[in-house]
């Protein structure tokens, strides 16, 4: 249905443009009165549109120079851990189970006989 209304409004478009008056067309008269017109507003355009993909070729660069960071990141050999060093952790010298009171002790039985 579209290509069929599109090809209708095409031919009696054209029909319309090609009339002739006083030995040019339609398309040609109207053309003469509005090309300083339309040639104004093309060279707008124009200058617009290189204006705007000049400006948005700078924000890229300078989304593109942010993006990665210009200082290098550094360490600074005397504030890092190079080596590891091992702790040594204090021996037990008493057992834990001789550290409990008697009191304790008897709650720990009735809860590990009590245990499945």
């Amino acid at each position: 249905m579209f290509f069929l209304k599109f090809s209708l409004y095409f031919s009696v478009s054209f029909f319309i443009l090609s009339i002739p008056i006083q030995d040019h067309t339609l398309y040609q008269v109207i053309d003469q009165y509005s090309r300083p017109y339309t040639s104004q507003i093309f060279s707008i355009l124009k200058t617009k549109t290189k204006e705007t993909i000049e400006e948005s070729k700078k924000v890229g660069r300078q989304l593109y120079e942010n993006s990665s960071p210009s200082i290098k990141d550094s360490i600074n050999e005397t504030q890092s851990s190079t080596k590891k060093v091992s702790r040594k952790t204090k021996p037990i010298n008493k057992p834990m189970h001789e550290s409990f009171t008697v009191e304790e002790e008897e709650i720990l039985k009735k809860v590990l006989n009590n245990a499945p």
